[in-house]
Formats: C-alpha cells, sequence, structure tokens
C-alpha cells in the first residue's frame, strides 16, 4: 500500500494504522509482541500505527493480517464510514 500524499491516501493510511492499532488492543497484544510475530522492528510497528509509514509492502500487510487474524478486506474495508470520508461506496465493506 502506497501514500502518494493525497488527500484521500493520507486518510486511508490514517484509518488502516487505526485499525491496527484497535485489533491489536482487542487482542490485547504489546506493540513489541505484535512487531516480533511479524518480523518487523517495534519502531517500525508504532510508525505504522501512527500512520507514518508511506509506503507499506504488501508482505507487511499481510503478515499483520495474519497475526492479528484479520482478512485485508477487513482491515482495508472494515467500515463503510472510513469509505465515506474517502468518496468510496460502501459495498467494499466485508461484512
Amino acid at each position: 500500500m502506497r501514500c502518494d500524499g493525497t488527500a484521500s491516501d493520507v486518510v486511508l493510511l490514517n484509518r488502516v494504522a487505526r485499525r491496527v492499532r484497535e485489533r491489536r488492543f482487542i487482542l490485547g497484544m504489546k506493540q513489541r509482541h505484535l512487531a516480533h510475530e511479524c518480523g518487523i522492528a517495534a519502531s517500525y510497528l508504532c510508525a505504522i500505527e501512527g500512520g507514518q509509514v508511506p509506503k507499506l509492502p504488501v508482505v507487511t500487510l499481510m503478515r499483520l493480517c495474519a497475526v492479528l487474524d484479520i482478512a485485508p478486506n477487513a482491515l482495508l474495508c472494515h467500515v463503510d464510514l472510513w469509505f465515506s470520508d474517502l468518496g468510496l461506496p460502501p459495498s467494499c465493506h466485508s461484512g
């Protein structure tokens, strides 16, 4: 996932960051544990959760999804509200 700096990209990046953080909290995981399980540095996960990673490799996104036990489409399209901010249709919602 790459953010080119457009407003919609920044909104999507921030929504994904928030969803990763929320899911981690739901599972009661510490950042260091999630980072270790994903094979990334805790500082990098902190940057991801802070919405400060403009280019999130697909492999990292997939590892996060696997460890967080969440489908990629649920991470990217979990809540219609997220995409209403971008003007995208609610059909992206997987639930």
